[in-house]
């Protein structure tokens, strides 16, 4: 795991201190060494720093060249089929100074050009200059578990792993985008693949951006599909899962250094540690206000014979310390437990460095509480007179039961998620910011992936595989495992079993509507019972942390509000997020 940085000059030369800057900035995903390399004429400059998992030699070293020097990579990530990726291109001729997957990338792309992507199995971004072509291929993996950021102007393109690189690189950053924070209230993250700033951008997952010329190009190599076409029933079903699970898990355990897993206990990271092999590093967190979970993961552990490790996390201050968030995420981002979630990162960081977790195990196996949420209010659409006739006459407040019953398609999904729908931004913002964004489509993601030819839960996994899983539950563990030096992985996002379970008909999937049945179906007899039963839990912290209610608002947006104006306050100096709103989309 590392961090990655690089400008091309568009004019002019690339400045030496500004390509050191942006690797600096990220030392944290990269305290095990760094390096950097500019072009001969001046124009391309690449930085790297290294979280040393693979090949600990110098020999693996990054910015990593070709031995005619024609092509270079910085890269972030594991390719977990490299191995196999190596003895194909060595039956191509081409000779490996190192053990490394680095070099199977680097290697790859002579061997295929950009088409090696569709090869990798793995997390990844990578950026390679291909001199000849005097070419620039960007690459992100297919589901946006690594993060790449790119910014440009008429003088300069560049691109880093954290938006905080591209803050200390050579652009002038100083116009903000109020559409991305406006969008933040809607979906409580910034969508893909806009940022608070208008010249940098995210680049979406499973896509390419080449640039060649000045001009670039964005491609996208890979989409999920649910199309029905594993046929397996019964015994054979579970059978086909479980041996997916193992290989999942057992490929993503690579490593040169220790590799341990978080656990909370609950069904998703219970069925990680059960494919993991005797004798692993679990580690888990405990809240000093009630609510842990530790006991569940302390019994999972021992099923397994882990060697297990709690923390506690004091959440009194919690609250009062939203300015660690700003600092994580660079951007307005609601996830809070994202504190959690990072304590129990640097717990495990004084063991291993690496970690597996059960993210992604709630969008592939369709656990959420909004999914059946989402199907009964579709089956009670059909509103009640009484109901009817006050909505005609104007007299129903917009409480959440009006707004769980009347509203439809993106506008409930967007509700249940927790963001503020339009509706609720009527009556939540200043008259003046409404008027500048009446034309504005509050709901364009989220319309981007709805796919209406899908059933009900297929066509919601797809949309939270889309939405919601990379811009923040894997942007939330990037974040705070980097800022640990911590590698985190997610074998149920391996592609094998993401395609297998996604092609799987959805009533052997959620059969009558339960959350997960085919990996509870698969998990039986394999984790204790109580695992298989209790309710999703996770790393979330405990209900009232934030304190008491607000009359016309959710929590989810009184908090969501409390951290976008610390982000103002953090970026301006001053609580500036109605002023920066004002400005309009």
């Amino acid at each position: 795991m590392c961090g990655i940085a690089g400008i091309i000059a568009l004019e002019g030369r690339v400045a030496p201190p500004a390509l050191r800057a942006m690797g600096d900035r990220q030392s944290h995903r990269g305290p095990d060494g760094s390096g950097e390399w500019i072009s001969g004429d001046g124009q391309v400059g690449l930085a790297h720093r290294r979280l040393a998992i693979l090949d600990l030699s110098e020999r693996a070293r990054q910015p990593m060249s070709n031995r005619k020097g024609t092509v270079r990579v910085v890269y972030n990530g594991e390719v977990y089929n490299f191995r196999e990726l190596r003895r194909e291109l060595e039956r191509l001729s081409f000779e490996f100074r190192s053990d490394s997957d680095t070099e199977v990338l680097l290697h790859g792309y002579e061997a295929w050009g950009p088409a090696v992507v569709s090869r990798l199995r793995g997390m990844f971004a990578f950026a390679i200059w291909d001199e000849p072509r005097r070419r620039l291929v960007l690459g992100r993996d297919r589901l946006g578990i690594k993060p790449l950021y790119y910014a440009r102007d008429t003088k300069t393109f560049s691109f880093a792993s954290e938006l905080k690189g591209i803050e200390a690189g050579p652009l002038e950053l100083r116009t903000l985008d109020p559409s991305a924070l406006y969008d933040y209230l809607t979906y409580l993250y910034v969508p893909t693949p806009k940022t608070p700033y208008r010249a940098v951008r995210k680049l979406p997952p499973a896509s390419l951006l080449i640039l060649e010329g000045g001009a670039e190009r964005i491609e996208s190599y890979w989409d999920v599909r649910f199309d029905d076409r594993i046929q397996l029933r019964g015994e054979d079903l579970v059978r086909e899962l479980r041996s997916k699970l193992e290989d999942a898990v057992r490929s993503h355990l690579v490593s040169d250094v220790p590799v341990g897993i978080l656990l909370s206990g609950g069904l998703d990271s219970s069925t990680v540690a059960a494919y993991a092999g005797k004798g692993a590093r679990t580690f888990s967190v405990g809240f000093d206000r009630g609510g842990s979970e530790t006991a569940f993961a302390r019994r999972v552990a021992e099923r397994f014979g882990h060697i297990h490790s709690e923390a506690v996390l004091a959440t009194g201050g919690i609250p009062n310390d939203l300015s660690r968030m700003t600092r994580w995420y660079d951007e307005p981002h609601y996830d809070t437990s994202a504190f959690p979630a990072s304590l129990v990162c640097q717990a495990a960081r004084r063991d291993v460095k690496v970690a597996l977790s059960g993210d992604g195990g709630d969008e592939v196996f369709g656990g959420y509480a909004h999914y059946s949420k989402f199907a009964a209010l579709e089956r009670r659409d059909v509103l009640p007179a009484a109901l009817r006739r006050s909505i005609e006459k104007g007299v129903v407040r917009m409480g959440e039961t009006f707004l769980k019953r009347t509203l439809k398609g993106v506008e409930r999904y967007a509700f249940l998620m927790g963001g503020m729908t339009r509706p609720e931004k009527a009556t939540r913002l200043p008259p003046d910011v409404n008027r500048r964004f009446r034309d504005y489509d509050d709901y364009w993601l989220f319309r981007r992936f709805w796919r209406e030819e899908l059933d009900g839960w297929s066509r919601l996994q797809y949309l939270d595989l889309k939405t919601y899983l990379p811009d923040d539950i894997l942007t939330k563990m990037d974040r705070v495992g980097m800022e640990a030096s911590l590698e985190v992985r997610v074998p149920l996002l391996d592609t094998p079993l993401v395609e297998f379970v996604c092609s799987i008909p959805s009533e052997r999937r959620v059969s009558g509507g339960r959350p997960k049945h085919i990996l509870r179906k698969a998990m039986e007899g394999v984790l204790p019972p109580e695992t298989l039963s209790r309710r999703k839990r996770g790393f979330s912290l405990p209900s009232g942390i934030w304190g008491a209610k607000v009359p016309g608002w959710r929590r989810s947006h009184r908090v969501a509000w409390s951290i976008l104006s610390q982000w103002a306050a953090d970026k301006t100096g001053s609580d500036g997020a109605l002023e920066i709103l004002r400005s309009g989309p």
